[in-house]
């Protein structure tokens, strides 16, 4: 099925963050807005990578249909415009195709703590992240994603063959993951921020999962995101599961 999608960026080879403004059209993503936060026994609250969060993070049956038809959808862009140029040659590397593999509904709570600098190949196959944002947020009120890259001033461990999997979740607690933050780098130094993506409601985001990125404290109102993750190993698929 063809879709005339609207307003891309270029960079569908993500050496740099692709970004789709008014992904969806405007009765589906009034739906979304509507359904996001609706049933409250689904959620929970917690720290994700350093922030205070409420997280959607059950059994994908538990996801509204709406939420699923929205992934469903960013899933056949990736298919059809996505050619990432992945630098790690394991299970994390892109070889034609891209499949969801996870997804998470997330709202961000004001002064709740920096997203600290992370990124997201400590899962087998990762290699594409994306954010679909439901609101927007000023500049000033923080919540901006971060982009990152190791500064040729200062190199160091972080920044040495792009580390992923079980030894990236080594550095991770060696640099200062504490017990209830998951992810997180406290030692930023090395990493510059080269892009600042603000959230803007209808606007999708994708980037290579070992590109490290972080996102500034929320400072005031709140920040909604549908994260959806893709592996390039077509077995960890949950589209391709009966539940969906």
């Amino acid at each position: 099925m063809a879709f005339n999608w609207r307003a891309c960026s270029a960079d569908t080879d993500l050496i740099r963050p692709h970004i789709v403004e008014n992904f969806l059209d405007d009765e589906m993503q009034t739906k979304l807005k509507a359904e996001f936060f609706k049933n409250a026994s689904l959620w929970r609250s917690g720290r994700v990578n350093g922030a205070m969060t409420y997280r959607c993070c059950g059994d994908d049956e538990e996801y509204p249909s709406i939420v699923k038809s929205a992934v469903q959808r960013i899933q056949r862009y990736a298919e059809q415009m996505l050619h990432p140029q992945t630098t790690l040659e394991n299970s994390h590397g892109f070889r034609g195709s891209l499949t969801v593999q996870q997804m998470s509904m997330v709202r961000y709570i004001p002064r709740g703590g920096a997203v600290v600098a992370h990124t997201d190949t400590d899962v087998y196959a990762r290699c594409v992240s994306a954010g679909l944002y439901l609101n927007d947020v000023q500049y000033a009120h923080g919540g901006t994603l971060q982009m990152r890259r190791c500064s040729n001033e200062m190199p160091g461990a972080l920044c040495e063959n792009h580390p992923n999997g079980t030894r990236l979740i080594e550095m991770y607690i060696r640099y200062g993951r504490a017990a209830n933050q998951r992810c997180t780098i406290r030692e930023r130094h090395e990493l510059q921020v080269i892009d600042e993506i603000q959230p803007r409601e209808g606007r999708l985001v994708f980037f290579r999962s070992e590109h490290w990125h972080s996102v500034s404290e929320l400072i005031e109102g709140h920040r909604d995101v549908i994260f959806v993750w893709f592996g390039c190993d077509p077995k960890c698929a949950i589209l391709s599961s009966g539940k969906w």
